[in-house]
């Protein structure tokens, strides 16, 4: 018995013929239901194509009467996990950006004028030493 991707089990999805009947039957609706829930098509586009390798990788398990529905659920937890993963990011972002800004007024003033007086100096310098210190 010939043991490669091809071969089928009894009411399973491994044969290629049946995999891509399924990938061209559901695609388009899949990409569309999760463009619909993250608003960003390529998004969508990668989720979708994760789902049907994940598909294709557990073939054997996956019988052909389910595998829309275990696509869609497939695609449906990556977008949640990829949404779980953002809101960390988000999150670790957001308190970033509060700790930037919380300098007194006297800290910033002192910046203020550290920022002044390495200007004047800078503008001291001889032309070809300025170009070095140039944020053009």
């Amino acid at each position: 018995m010939n043991k490669d991707s091809n071969t089928t089990t009894p009411n399973g999805v491994c044969n290629r013929n049946v995999f891509k009947s399924i990938y061209v039957a559901n695609l388009e609706q899949l990409r569309n239901y999760l463009y619909y829930k993250c608003g960003d098509l390529d998004e969508a586009e990668d989720i979708a194509q994760m789902a049907f390798m994940t598909l294709w990788e557990k073939c054997k398990v996956v019988i052909f009467e389910k595998a829309k529905s275990f696509v869609f659920t497939v695609a449906n937890n990556l977008f949640l996990k990829k949404l779980r993963s953002d809101g960390v990011a988000l999150k670790f972002i957001k308190e970033a950006n509060t700790n930037i800004n919380n300098d007194n007024p006297e800290d910033i003033l002192i910046s203020d004028e550290l920022m002044n007086k390495i200007e004047t100096v800078i503008s001291e310098l001889p032309e070809k030493q300025r170009e070095v210190f140039s944020f053009e």
